[in-house]
Formats: C-alpha cells, sequence, structure tokens
C-alpha cells in the first residue's frame, strides 16, 4: 500500500524520503470525514484536504530525518518510539507546524485540526507495534480522532464559548433523577478534564 518514496527531484541526491500520495490520500480521507466545509462538495473538500495535508508533511519531512520517517511506515514490535518520546516528538511538531504553514482557506479552528491530524498520525505511526496503514484506518482511528478532533476542540474554547458547549451538550443530555445543575456540573468537569 503506502511506502515512503525517494525524493523523485533528486535535489537532495534521491535521499530524502517522502510519504507517497497515497498516503496523503489516507490522511485526507480520515481529516474530510471529520470536518465539514461549508461551500464545498465532497470531492472539492477532499481536495483541499489533500493540500493541506502535503504543505504540513511537506513542513515535516523538512525537519525529521530519513531514520525517524523511517519509522513512521516500517515500526514493527521491534522498533519504534515509546509513548512518553511519541507525545513529546508530537507537541513539538505541531508548535513547528503551527510556526510554518499556514492554511488561509481554513478557519483558525479547522487550521489547527489539521496541523494537529497530520502530527499526530506521522508520530502515533512512529511507535512501536503500529504501522501507517493501520493508523489511517478509520476502525483503528477512534483514540486519534478523540484526541485530536474532540480534545483538540476543547483545548481552544475560552471561558465565554466553553459555557456554550457545556450548555449545548447537557441540552441533548437527559439523565433521568439528576438536577439539571448537577448534570451541567459534571459535563463542565468532563470538559475541563480533557
Amino acid at each position: 500500500c503506502c511506502h515512503i518514496e525517494p525524493d523523485p527531484s533528486g535535489s537532495d541526491g534521491g535521499d530524502r524520503r517522502h510519504l507517497n500520495k497515497q498516503g496523503v490520500v489516507k490522511i485526507a480521507t480520515l481529516i474530510n470525514a471529520l470536518v465539514d466545509m461549508d461551500y464545498f462538495t465532497e470531492e472539492e473538500e477532499q481536495e483541499l484536504f489533500e493540500h493541506a495535508v502535503m504543505l504540513v508533511l511537506d513542513k515535516i519531512e523538512e525537519i525529521l530525518p530519513n531514520p525517524i520517517m523511517r519509522l513512521v511506515l516500517e515500526t514493527d514490535f521491534e522498533d519504534g518510539v515509546d509513548d512518553k518520546m511519541a507525545e513529546t516528538m508530537r507537541a513539538r511538531l505541531i508548535d513547528y507546524v503551527k510556526k510554518h504553514v499556514s492554511l488561509p482557506y481554513l478557519d483558525s479552528t479547522d487550521e489547527a485540526r489539521v496541523m494537529a491530524a497530520v502530527c499526530a498520525v506521522i508520530v502515533e505511526s512512529m511507535k512501536k507495534g503500529r504501522q501507517f496503514d493501520q493508523v489511517v484506518e478509520p476502525v483503528n482511528s477512534g483514540e486519534l480522532i478523540i484526541d485530536v478532533f474532540v480534545k483538540g476542540s476543547v483545548g481552544i474554547l475560552d471561558s465565554s464559548n466553553k459555557k456554550e458547549f457545556v450548555e449545548a451538550i447537557c441540552d441533548d443530555l437527559h439523565v433521568p433523577f439528576v438536577p439539571e445543575r448537577m448534570v451541567g456540573w459534571v459535563v463542565g468537569m468532563m470538559v475541563d478534564a480533557l
């Protein structure tokens, strides 16, 4: 399926490794399934997300050396990074990408989600026992989706829209025999915990 290819331009002597087009499409498809954009068809959204993924990947591939990029698609139970290293690398990659990439056709929330999703997929694929093809399969990406699209959304809430977010959840949540104030308090605590 997907693999890392040498740079076809030869500008780096063919030694740099890059995720192939099929890998870009898989990441963009995962994002497209979770982010809906006004004014565009699904096909147009897919094209926009593929473009965004390529821009983010270009920056990631620019900063990560070949041995690290090799881990993205070639990890097994023997090699790969541990969870602690992965979390550190992911946070640092997201910071780097945010400083060096602009996606003006996305709003700031979707831009942050796309950047975080691409970084998360790349780093998750470097972990011991994980492989790129597994990480981008929707059936296997539940934790990644929650991390990027739920926790990430909560992380961008300020105090005024956090209250609206909690109220929106509570409006759809009916727990028998529990006072509404208690439900609101519990939901608020859960949002804070994310």
